[in-house]
């Protein structure tokens, strides 16, 4: 017989609880196990960059949205609030011209427990609660509202802001 092949076989009885190495009957012998959870949340974003673009007459006039599907991740144990805050009260144009923040609408439309369409601000606003989950994605949909003058009369060209996505258990 092969000798690991036999080593294997004397463990396994051995480990067996039925019968030790010299044919005595053993006794059971209880272990406690323990398996500790603790609260864990976290937030991966997917989707970095995104560009609302205006391009015809009816942009301005309808307004403009853009859906970033699977824009971010959420790993939550608990119930959790996704909120949205921007860290710039204005757009900025490399001209230094400026488009309020307001001008911008966010808001989820994945199915969650609940989600609400904000008008962008620097304070955190809560745009969707949901139940816990394991990778999670979530969309994310920006629009403008129908005849927005904000966007008129400003310098041609691309004008940005930094938005801040944060995740807090319930």
């Amino acid at each position: 017989m092969n000798m690991m092949l036999g080593a294997f076989i004397v463990l396994a009885i051995g480990m067996s609880g039925k019968l030790n190495a010299q044919g005595m009957t053993a006794t059971d012998q209880d272990v406690t196990f323990t398996v500790r959870l603790n609260e864990a949340i976290g937030l991966e974003v997917l989707k970095t960059a995104s560009v609302l673009e205006f391009s015809a007459p009816a942009d301005y006039q309808n307004g403009v949205n853009k859906t970033e599907t699977g824009a971010l991740r959420v790993t939550s144990t608990r119930a959790y609030e996704l909120k949205v805050k921007s860290r710039d009260a204005n757009f900025t144009h490399s001209s230094g011209s400026t488009i309020a923040i307001g001008s911008l609408n966010v808001e989820t439309p994945t199915v969650l427990t609940s989600n609400s369409m904000v008008v962008l601000s620097t304070a955190d606003q809560t745009i969707a609660t949901g139940s816990a989950a394991i990778k999670k994605e979530i969309d994310l949909k920006y629009s403008t509202n129908v005849a927005n003058t904000d966007f008129i009369g400003k310098a041609q060209g691309d004008y940005t802001a930094a938005l801040v996505y944060s995740v807090v258990t319930l």
